[in-house]
């Protein structure tokens, strides 16, 4: 089963969050979805709107190659459910749901097995969600 944590951040928490995680490893940040493959890789999370509501962290220590799909007016990754990613699901300050998250998919959605350690990711998804209780509010 995968496992997850409620994130309730503000703008300003999120671009400390991902401070605080760059501090320890080389990590990208991918949009769920973008109008271009360009726009898939921002440096930093982008004001709240459209295409802007789910983020992967990536932490690069664990190999993965991202593989890019093209659905018409969009893009986005393909190959995520095995994927060393940790997915940031915005909180809407606008109603009382849906409430944000970090979220591991673990071995949840990989019936084949993960391809990284998954051992050592847990130690950083651990990290990540234990910085998230800290800095964000609880719902």
């Amino acid at each position: 089963m995968g496992r997850q944590t409620a994130a309730i951040l503000t703008d300003e928490q999120e671009q400390e969050l991902l401070k605080f995680v760059r501090r320890s490893a080389d990590i990208v940040l991918i949009r769920a979805a973008a109008p271009s493959p360009d726009e898939l890789f921002p440096q930093h999370f982008s004001p709240r709107g459209d295409w802007q509501w789910m983020y992967y962290l990536w932490n690069r220590s664990f190999p993965w190659t991202p593989e890019i799909l093209r659905h018409g007016d969009h893009v986005s990754i393909g190959n995520k459910n095995a994927a060393p990613l940790i997915e940031y699901t915005r909180h809407n300050f606008a109603g009382s749901e849906p409430v944000g998250r970090v979220y591991w998919a673990k071995d949840f959605s990989a019936p084949d097995g993960l391809p990284y350690d998954s051992a050592s990711f847990s130690k950083w998804f651990d990290t990540v969600a234990r910085w998230v209780r800290r800095h964000g509010r609880a719902p």
